[in-house]
């Protein structure tokens, strides 16, 4: 179990994360999405758009999920990589009043994009379609230490454990030829990874530290001999601002597919 100290150097750390990664296995199959991490007292909360329903609900219904701190940069200086075991709880937050009150201010801070959608009265009530949320609350069962993802093409490996739970570990990825071969990139890894039937490499980037480009890549398969058995991603570095044109579709995307889910809900 977390420890009080644990946990509050775990409140630290969250605070000064802008990203974070969250894991969860669905019938012993591995997901994981890239995340802002926010603090509601002292428990992780991830604060879903509703263009994010689909993964929101699927972490929630789960019985144990893992978020990960790895990436330190664009981070404060209370930043340490952890892995957390959690108990997922969900609040649907249509209205985007709890959002609001508690966790919009973390999200400016953090999320830089965010800004130029909810930094005013005036662009609240323009993009209100923007704060309603899904709140997942993660409730801390425990807190361990991970390995740094050194550089954006380093890799989380997820596979579920005899619990169907997932197992987190990041790796290096030593070929992108398929079978995609990873060695877990830690001083005291155990040795060789264990073969798993479902297995995913799952990373992300951005460009820090204003978070204009951020974009997420997948890799699953099967894990045998430390090789997964997926093609290579692709599109794993991201370099570069976005276009005004580029802005506006993002924009435009963004504010559909919530209005759309929000119809659905409401």
């Amino acid at each position: 179990m977390a420890t009080e100290v644990g946990r509050e150097a775990l409140v630290r750390a969250l605070h000064a994360a802008p990203t974070a990664e969250v894991a969860w296995c669905e019938d012993g199959v591995p997901h994981a999405a890239a995340v802002v991490p926010l603090v509601d007292g002292d428990a992780p909360v991830l604060a879903a758009t509703w263009a994010q329903e689909g993964w929101a609900r699927s972490l929630a219904t789960r019985s144990r999920v893992v978020l990960t701190l790895t990436d330190p940069r664009a981070s404060g200086s209370a930043w340490s990589p952890v892995s957390v075991t959690a108990v997922p709880r969900l609040d649907v937050d249509t209205g985007g009043e709890r959002f609001v009150a508690a966790l919009l201010d973390q999200e400016l801070r953090k999320h830089p994009p965010a800004r130029a959608l909810a930094d005013s009265a005036l662009l609240r009530r323009e993009n209100w379609w923007y704060l309603p949320r899904l709140l997942v609350r993660l409730d801390v069962v425990d807190v361990e230490p991970v390995a740094v993802r050194a550089s954006p093409e380093e890799a989380l490996l997820v596979t579920a454990d005899e619990a169907g739970a997932p197992r987190v570990r990041v790796v290096a990825v030593e070929g992108w030829q398929r079978p995609i071969a990873v060695r877990e990139d830690s001083p005291d890894a155990a040795g060789t990874l264990q073969d798993a039937p479902d297995a995913l490499l799952f990373g992300h980037d951005f460009t820090a530290p204003d978070l204009e480009r951020w974009v997420s890549w997948r890799a699953a398969g099967t894990l045998v001999d430390a090789g997964v058995d997926a093609d290579d991603p692709g599109g794993r570095v991201v370099t570069g601002m976005p276009t005004l044109r580029e802005r506006i579709r993002r924009h435009r995307a963004l504010r559909r597919e919530c209005l759309l889910a929000l119809r659905r809900a409401r």
